[in-house]
């Protein structure tokens, strides 16, 4: 023991006379955490300052410049129209070009202002990257109070936001369900609407059209005129449409624009059509009901269908075109349609295709390789539209929808004596080149909807 330190024991001290703290020993808080105080008191540079200065840096380059052209000896009137024209740039520049980096960094510390403006720009970019809201107050985090009432707001915010959308939803709703009622109320069947086949103006007579090219741009919508010489039509014959499309996409193009989406099998589409033919006449209506259809995949077969898709998949692979997009091959329910460029090309892309096709063939080579690929399967190719060509058995051409124009006496006495087709591809090898040529039909060649228009009026309005 030394000084009286340390303990007693059969070996003498237990320590070697040293005082530590202890540094486990923790003391309680003389006072718990001080409440958030308000926003701390930042510096805001004064804007008639700034703008002072920066009207003193534009003047002092207009009167370097007035001084340069004075000693140039230029008219007064010239000096003050080109100072005149620098002090407009400089302040137009000024107003749209917020200060470099380089510019606040030689600022001097005396420009105070300048300075604080440079800071606040920097603040308020660090706010936006931390996503730290205007009104947010240093240490409100650690208030429980402040919190809690927060979190009430953000529930209240989300209360009202969802009383709004299902207000709105509602509303939609009601207007959805009155204007059905109304429609069913007001408007009768059309078919109720338009005269009988026997009492029209040339009974007997039909009207056939092709739809890309012929009744709407390709791919594109039908125009309000075309609708209106349509409806006029049927009080002079019998129409129809032969698509080689399938109703889906006819339904699309055939509705005026804006038009909403009928989900009935009568719809739209086939209310301005006496007769409906979509796939070359395989799925047919006729007055709004359908018509018993044919499937191309019965007639072929798997294996041979497996073998066709194969081989141009192949030969696809192999082309080299400007650009390639999707959907190559399209199976449909009564042919296939097959697409080099491929079906998700856009309007200008088919356009371009279209040009670049008319001078290097692909189509057409195309559809020479197939017949030699398969000479016995028994199909027949048709170029058609502006990037496709299809593939279907043949006689499942547009002809096959000639067999539904068949009328009982009580209906047309006498049946159909005249049938006309309209199309824009009746050149040999075209999808409309054996409907346009069979003995039965009067084919028409139009080269556009606004020609289809023009001969209609030439035939039956003059």
């Amino acid at each position: 023991m030394y000084n009286g330190i340390g303990l007693r024991t059969a070996r003498g001290s237990g320590t070697n006379g040293y005082v530590q703290r202890n540094l486990s020993s923790i003391r309680p808080r003389d006072a718990p955490l001080a409440p958030p105080q308000e926003k701390a008191r930042i510096f805001e540079p004064d804007q008639r300052i700034l703008d002072h200065e920066r009207k003193r840096k534009i003047e002092i380059q207009c009167i370097e410049l007035q001084d340069e052209l004075e000693e140039q000896g230029l008219p007064d009137v010239e000096i003050e129209a080109r100072v005149d024209a620098l002090r407009a740039r400089l302040r137009e520049r000024q107003d749209a070009v917020r200060p470099s980096h380089q510019e606040t960094k030689n600022l001097r510390p005396s420009d105070t202002h300048a300075l604080g403006a440079a800071k606040k720009l920097e603040r308020e970019k660090m706010e936006r990257a931390l996503r730290i809201r205007p009104d947010y107050i240093e240490g409100e985090a650690f208030s429980p109070e402040i919190q809690e009432r927060r979190k009430m707001e953000r529930k209240e915010e989300r209360a009202r936001l969802h009383e709004e959308a299902e207000a709105r939803r509602e509303q939609r709703l009601a207007e959805r369900a009155e204007r059905a009622e109304r429609d069913v109320r007001d408007v009768p069947f059309p078919y109720d609407m338009v005269l009988p086949l026997a009492q029209r103006k040339n009974p007997g007579v039909i009207c056939l059209f092709d739809v890309d090219g012929t009744l709407t741009p390709a791919r594109q919508t039908v125009s309000p005129e075309m609708i209106d010489v349509l409806k006029k039509l049927r009080d002079y014959t019998a129409t129809g449409f032969v698509g080689g499309s399938d109703l889906d996409k006819i339904r699309e193009q055939l509705q005026l624009p804006g038009a909403e989406d009928c989900t009935c099998e009568a719809d739209a589409v086939l209310e301005d059509f006496d007769y409906g033919f979509a796939e070359n006449g395989l799925t047919a209506y006729r007055m709004g009901k359908k018509l018993p259809s044919e499937s191309f995949i019965n007639w072929l077969g798997e294996e041979k269908y497996k073998k066709l898709v194969k081989f141009v998949l192949a030969y696809i692979s192999k082309l080299d075109l400007p650009i390639m997009r999707g959907t190559f091959v399209e199976f449909r329910r009564g042919m296939v349609n097959v697409s080099p460029i491929g079906r998700n090309a856009s309007i200008q892309e088919r356009i371009d295709f279209q040009n670049y096709d008319n001078e290097h063939h692909i189509r057409r080579d195309f559809v020479e390789a197939l017949k030699k690929e398969f000479p016995d399967y028994g199909l027949t190719y048709s170029i058609g539209g502006q990037i496709s060509f299809d593939v279907f058995p043949e006689g499942w051409d547009k002809t096959f929808a000639l067999q539904h124009l068949q009328e009982t006496d009580d209906v047309l006495p006498g049946g159909y004596k005249e049938i006309h087709f309209f199309g824009d591809k009746t050149f040999k090898g075209g999808n409309d080149y054996e409907i346009f040529s069979h003995p039965r039909v009067i084919g028409h060649t139009v080269t556009s909807p606004e020609d289809t228009m023009k001969q209609l009026h030439e035939l039956f309005f003059a």
